[in-house]
């Protein structure tokens, strides 16, 4: 059975656009506020997120974590 985090990492990854991001960050953040999620889980997923949206905006340089 997946976590909740699991999940959230899967939907992170399949997300194609600068709005799917956007509505991933509304639903993480209720599922965090609901206690679905850790301070450290959703720490990562919003650098996961951050991340993304540099790379789908261009920045081709960041496809690789350091």
């Amino acid at each position: 059975m997946k976590t909740n985090y699991q999940s959230a990492l899967k939907r992170l990854r399949l997300a194609e656009s600068m709005e799917a991001l956007k509505q991933l960050e509304v639903s993480f953040e209720r599922l965090y506020r609901n206690g679905f999620l850790t301070d450290a889980q959703l720490m990562e997923l919003d650098w996961k997120m951050l991340h993304k949206s540099n790379v789908m905006r261009g920045y081709e340089n960041l496809n690789k974590k350091p």
